[in-house]
């Protein structure tokens, strides 16, 4: 999660929003989810605080849950947070495998193994994300 923040750092992209924006009008369909909470054109042309707001707050809850793993907290509302934290981050990105990846990870970190019902969630995201989260959402939209 640490790293995962200092990337982010290190990109400078997201503190100021710029690549919440550009994913918001012009990344894929799940990623312009972000897309209604600014006008396009001004969001383009000077930025949009949403998209800045939200940008922070990835960088900030990873940097928390980063720290949190490193001072030995292992609470199963930690783990249940950052779970639902990194599923909705996978549906946004459309890459739903790496997410299984991590919340694998996270189970070995915390301890507790994989229950099964999350690994019958991972099991259905990685089967999503085969056929493309983003070509799922168009067919059944019909863009």
């Amino acid at each position: 999660m640490l790293a995962a923040c200092a990337q982010k750092l290190l990109a400078g992209t997201y503190l100021d929003g710029p690549y919440i924006t550009y994913l918001s009008y012009k990344g894929g369909t799940t990623e312009q989810l972000f897309g209604f909470l600014c006008e396009r054109e001004q969001a383009l042309a000077v930025g949009c605080g949403w998209h800045q707001f939200i940008g922070i707050f990835l960088v900030a809850w990873q940097a928390i849950v980063g720290l949190l793993l490193l001072s030995g907290a292992r609470s199963p509302i930690i783990l249940f947070v950052e779970i639902a934290f990194l599923i909705g981050a996978g549906v946004y990105a459309d890459e739903l495998n790496f997410q299984v990846l991590n919340i694998a990870f996270l189970c070995i970190a915390f301890g507790v193994g994989m229950a099964r019902w999350l690994a019958i969630i991972c099991a259905v995201m990685l089967l999503v994300d085969f056929f493309s989260l983003t070509r799922i959402v168009e067919h059944v939209l019909g863009l």
